[in-house]
């Protein structure tokens, strides 16, 4: 079974990266480098100047056009979940769709200085992508603490401290699994 992962990674090909962007940048070069045999990746971007990866063989670059980021992740990214249908969506900044309709990985970054009206999305949207994630990456033990403290055990228990692209394959295996599994039991019911 090929698995296809989609990669939220909205500010990829922004010139004045946000942090977030930056780390998902270094982290999708060296997925993508792996050998990942049996992976597919859709990368989902807003159109920039700086293109730093290109689409391959393995690479799919899924450009979204939308005036906020807000939209952009509500609607847009939704939309084109539908339309290139990954097994599993990994969002790198910290929120996701509130129903991408796939498998969720969330990556949650050290507080970020924001603006108000970014702040409060946050507060609204990241506690219920947490709790629908998979899995939860965070790249020190201090965010792991902050998720544990701020979303409970449960969210602890399902987080992966400083991922390497090798662990990831995995993670994005075992999230896509309980999908492959209801795909073979509704054809064995028919």
């Amino acid at each position: 079974m090929r698995i296809k992962v989609g990669i939220e990674a909205q500010h990829l090909f922004s010139r004045n990266k946000p942090e977030a962007a930056q780390k998902a940048g270094e982290f999708i070069r060296k997925l993508v480098d792996l050998n990942s045999e049996g992976f597919e990746f859709i990368i989902f971007v807003r159109p920039g100047k700086d293109e730093c990866i290109s689409s391959s063989e393995k690479v799919t670059i899924a450009k979204l056009q939308s005036v906020t980021d807000a939209f952009w992740e509500q609607v847009a990214l939704p939309a084109a979940i539908q339309k290139y249908k990954p097994d599993v969506l990994h969002c790198t900044s910290g929120t996701a769709p509130l129903d991408p309709g796939v498998a969720l990985v969330l990556t949650v970054l050290e507080s970020q200085n924001m603006g108000i009206i970014t702040s409060l999305y946050r507060k609204w949207v990241q506690p219920k992508a947490v709790a629908r994630a998979v899995s939860v990456v965070v790249f020190t033990d201090q965010v792991r603490e902050f998720v544990t403290n701020k979303f409970g055990a449960s969210a602890g228990s399902k987080t992966v401290v400083k991922p390497v692209p090798e662990n990831m394959i995995e993670i994005y295996r075992r999230a896509a699994r309980p999908l492959a599994e209801e795909a073979s039991d509704s054809t064995s019911e028919n």
